[in-house]
């Protein structure tokens, strides 16, 4: 599968009991970051590149903070996957 990115995470959760800056209505109940890694090296940063958010409507929403990630095969696989692990 190709990518921009050598590795991406999807395993930061966090849930409803987190202030989250982005969320002044008080809406989110679990959020997921997936973080992602241009190469190899265990010293580079990684980076958000999109958030899964479950709302307390239960709504769920794909933040994209990078573009690349909305077209991205391997982006799109962990975050799909993110969709599933954050409904249970």
């Amino acid at each position: 599968m190709k990518s921009f990115w050598k590795e991406i995470r999807n395993d930061y959760i966090e849930d409803e009991n987190t202030n989250y800056p982005d969320d002044q209505e008080g809406d989110v109940k679990r959020l997921i970051c997936i973080d992602a890694w241009k190469s190899d090296n265990d010293n580079e940063n990684g980076e958000v590149i999109a958030k899964v958010i479950l709302t307390t409507h239960n709504d769920l929403c794909v933040v994209y903070v990078d573009n690349l990630a909305r077209t991205d095969e391997y982006a799109q696989q962990m975050i799909n996957e993110a969709k599933e692990i954050i409904k249970q």
